[in-house]
């Protein structure tokens, strides 16, 4: 029971400001790298119950997904189309290779990033590209990150380090999320905690439609400030 709430509760972050910026941003990304290119193979690292593997088939593409959790690999398999895997990332012994991995909202989980970093690495073609989402900031640590069962928040020096030890090339970095995203989910956090995983509350509601109308002025900032990080790079 516990496990099903976290996944109702999963689908129910799907309307988050927070998710739906994550979510533009790496679209963004996959296009800039890939631009018309459908004929990829993608990974999605830590698919959960695949949320984001069903944004990305939307978009045309095929994606595979791993997991820890076997009921969120049981609740992926019923939301998206592509193969899903149960395994950690530090060990999973990957035997396809891909063109892109996306690992969003997962490296501060593992106590053994760097361990992840290289075995994602395996996972990819020569050149292929891996697209990571983390918490930024250290000094930001709160208890939400304790609720979120977070061991780490980076800042951009100590993760372009790892992916460089780690056999990462053209390392970009930008900070997403800033600053309407911040105001959205001061309101969001607030009204729909005692509703999750019900419904969503009608101020939410509302607050989604604006903030859907309003999200591009964070396009123009790129302020060490923000919320989370996204960063691209290739393998060596």
């Amino acid at each position: 029971m516990k496990s099903e709430t976290k996944i109702s509760s999963e689908r129910i972050q799907l309307h988050s400001p927070r998710f739906q910026n994550r979510k533009r941003n790496i679209i963004r990304t996959i296009k800039k790298i890939f631009e018309d290119r459908k004929n990829i193979r993608i990974l999605d690292a830590g698919c959960g119950a695949g949320n984001f593997m069903h944004v990305v088939e939307k978009m045309g593409y095929e994606v595979e997904g791993i997991d820890v959790d076997p009921n969120r690999i049981e609740s992926a398999k019923q939301y998206a189309n592509g193969p899903t895997y149960l395994g950690d990332l530090v060990s999973f012994p990957f035997t396809q290779k891909y063109d892109l991995i996306i690992c969003g909202e997962i490296l501060e989980h593992i106590r053994e990033d760097t361990q992840a970093l290289l075995n994602l690495r395996k996972a990819l073609k020569l050149n292929g590209w891996i697209i990571i989402t983390v918490p930024n900031n250290p000094d930001a640590w709160s208890i939400d990150d304790e609720l979120a069962g977070h061991i780490r928040r980076y800042n951009k020096t100590e993760i372009v380090d790892k992916l460089i030890k780690c056999g990462y090339k053209n390392i970009k970095v930008r900070y997403i999320g800033w600053p309407l995203i911040n105001l959205f989910m001061k309101v969001y956090t607030k009204t729909s905690r005692k509703n999750l995983p019900q419904k969503i509350n009608p101020i939410v509601k509302i607050a989604l439609c604006l903030y859907s109308k309003l999200e591009i002025v964070d396009d123009f900032f790129n302020n060490p400030a923000a919320e989370k990080m996204l960063i691209s790079c290739q393998r060596i």
